[in-house]
């Protein structure tokens, strides 16, 4: 499945808050934390559960579905392997390499983050 780089970002906010802080992310909190209106936090998040990638329940924020959980955790790690290359390989600092992942980690595909790993 295809998703913007906008997207993604979403998707592995979304995934740390609910998988590695164990609560749900509401609309404004969202908004707040991507830097945008909650107007187009709102859109972000209806197309991604057009897509079948999370449940938004108005007041009791939003919920993962199982493909999110894994499309969340795999871009997460994604993420993660293209810090330490940066950070290992090229010098980077965390805070540059975590700002370079982010602009990277949507484009890289699952065979390429694992040759990266070898």
């Amino acid at each position: 499945m295809e998703l913007t780089r906008v997207e993604a970002r979403y998707l592995q906010l979304l995934y740390r808050r609910q998988e590695e802080e164990g609560r749900r992310a509401g609309t404004l909190q969202l908004a707040r934390e991507m830097g945008v209106r909650p107007a187009t936090a709102t859109g972000v998040l209806k197309r991604l559960a057009e897509k079948g990638l999370l449940r938004h329940t108005p007041y009791r924020g939003v919920e993962l579905t199982p493909s999110g959980r894994r499309m969340g955790r795999e871009l997460l790690r994604r993420h993660r392997v293209l810090e330490v290359l940066l950070v290992r390989l090229l010098g980077y600092d965390r805070e540059t390499a975590c700002r370079e992942a982010s602009r990277l980690d949507s484009s890289v595909s699952p065979s390429l983050a694992d040759s990266l790993c070898r």
